[in-house]
């Protein structure tokens, strides 16, 4: 059974515009950015059944296991196409000899070739983690194919949209749009509690709503979590401090087990300090003279960040959400033993 879904008014006119441009032979192409749990699936779920009956659809998509594999998406395509049609990609892919100009040229005449007959509508999820030859190949058909009705939605998170090819974004902007995805207001947060919300949650008033959709950033997957994992007394209790949704802190644990002992330290250290510190003073509580390479170390697991500040080196998380996942996972007795002793340095 899929999930209530609620918002996404304008996003889901703006789909419909650039599906109904494609069908008329205007091919576009369509960039769809957002947070990790933001609602990107479901919003092309919702527009599928309206596509459906007007053109035929293709669904591919990036896995972070198979970023290595060169042409996996294009492989997936070639899965949805017949053996006719898709011969000349296939034999490049089988053969081992594809590049993104030969590759891209395969695939513009495969997407030329079924749209012929049926409006085409292709839609590339998770594409942060396709491959490189399968994108760039992407961003030479797409960017050839404004006279015909085929309509290219690439969806990305907004950390991984560096991932694209510059081809396939300017591709969008000339012929498509760029669509971002931001968080629930405070409404529709409301609105997903009593869709989705358990027996004990019912309709929050409006300051929980609101507290809800600003811890969370009104990403839906992470306030789909939170009601359905606490009471709906402690979501009114304004006092209560919330948890991190049980993704995301299932997330930050990996990562932190991920990181050497001096950069699990700074991160501890950073999350007992606060929303933000001096490098020094976490330094000082994680025991560590020299704390820059653990520093790099937890910038690169996206685990804290740099802040500016003249004349000082502060750091901070990257998102609230991920300090009070680390903060949640650390021991009692080893939290208060730290808390007593960024007492004694402040």
């Amino acid at each position: 059974m899929d999930e209530p879904f609620v918002g996404r008014t304008a996003e889901l006119a703006e789909l419909r515009r650039q599906f109904e441009l494609a069908m008329a032979g205007q091919g576009r192409v369509v960039v769809l950015e957002g947070p990790a749990g933001g609602g990107k699936t479901a919003l092309i779920r919702r527009c599928l059944p309206g596509w459906a009956g007007h053109a035929e659809t293709v669904l591919l998509s990036g896995d972070e296991t198979e970023l290595a594999l060169a042409g996996g998406l294009l492989g997936q395509l070639v899965e949805h196409s017949g053996e006719a049609a898709s011969a000349e990609l296939a034999a490049l892919l089988a053969g081992g000899h594809a590049d993104p100009l030969s590759a891209g040229s395969a695939m513009l005449t495969l997407l030329r070739a079924r749209s012929g007959a049926t409006p085409l509508a292709i839609v590339v999820d998770d594409a942060q983690w396709g491959d490189d030859l399968s994108l760039r190949a992407l961003s030479f058909a797409a960017r050839r194919l404004a006279a015909d009705p085929v309509l290219c939605v690439v969806a990305c998170r907004s950390g991984g949209l560096a991932r694209l090819p510059a081809g396939l974004v300017r591709a969008a902007a000339e012929h498509g749009a760029r669509l971002a995805l931001a968080g629930l207001n405070t409404a529709e947060v409301t609105e997903l509690a009593e869709l989705t919300g358990p027996p004990g949650v019912g309709r929050l008033p409006s300051r929980a709503a609101e507290r809800l959709r600003e811890h969370t950033d009104g990403i839906p997957l992470y306030v789909r979590e939170l009601l359905h994992d606490l009471p709906g007394q402690m979501l009114r209790a304004p006092g209560v401090t919330l948890p991190a949704p049980r993704s995301l802190h299932a997330l930050v644990g990996s990562r932190l087990t991920a990181c050497t002992v001096d950069a699990e330290s700074l991160v501890v250290a950073a999350a007992v300090l606060g929303a933000d510190c001096d490098l020094a003073d976490a330094a000082a509580l994680a025991g560590l003279d020299d704390p820059l390479p653990a520093l790099q170390e937890a910038i690169g697991q996206r685990l804290l960040a740099e802040q500016s500040a003249a004349g000082r080196r502060r750091i901070t998380f990257p998102h609230a959400l991920i300090r009070a996942a680390v903060y949640q996972d650390i021991g009692v007795a080893r939290r208060a033993a730290l808390h007593r002793a960024a007492a004694g340095l402040t």
